[in-house]
């Protein structure tokens, strides 16, 4: 996984310089990796590996040529394993802006996606990483205007910040928050 995205990484035409078959088997590769696998370290692997090919997949206009890893994404927000929703908050955290053009349109739903994984009836682990994506997809890809929209997700991110400050094993939250 650490290879592959590294490969991904130094290509620098991803779309017109590997051919569609194996861009397709990249693709549904990595996705059905992300499913099966149970290592929480190669998950992180695998997820940034999916964010590094996602990244390959956005046009220069912001189109995306890979619409079925934003259902992945949302398919994995409202899944019932934690470990999935790592997967997705993983990916959104690496490459926050992988919804591109379609980012409006589904503002929502990627509120929604945060907001759901937040909740604390989900792991701790999931609530951190939901706070950090959260807070660096409203840094990084939100116009200020918008910023409100997502203030119901604030006390959430508040509590994850609280969560982490008492475990003391990670202030990546908090960094993100201040950011």
């Amino acid at each position: 996984a650490v290879l592959f995205r590294r490969l991904l990484s130094n290509i620098d035409e991803f779309l017109t310089t590997v051919p569609a078959n194996i861009q397709e088997t990249c693709k549904v590769r990595l996705l059905q990796a992300a499913q099966n696998e149970q290592n929480e370290q190669m998950v992180k692997k695998i997820s940034d590996s999916i964010a590094e090919l996602a990244k390959c997949c956005l046009g220069e206009d912001g189109t995306n040529q890979w619409p079925d890893i934003l259902t992945f994404l949302y398919e994995c927000c409202n899944s019932s394993q934690s470990i999935m929703k790592e997967v997705a908050l993983h990916i959104i955290i690496a490459f926050p802006g992988i919804f591109g053009t379609q980012q409006e349109t589904y503002i929502q739903v990627i509120k929604e996606m945060f907001a759901s994984c937040i909740q604390p009836s989900n792991s701790e682990k999931v609530r951190l990483l939901s706070a950090r994506a959260a807070c660096t997809f409203i840094t990084e890809c939100v116009e200020e205007p918008k910023y409100r929209m997502f203030i119901d997700l604030y006390p959430g991110i508040l509590e994850a910040i609280g969560i982490a400050v008492k475990s003391e094993s990670d202030d990546s939250v908090l960094k993100t928050f201040v950011e």
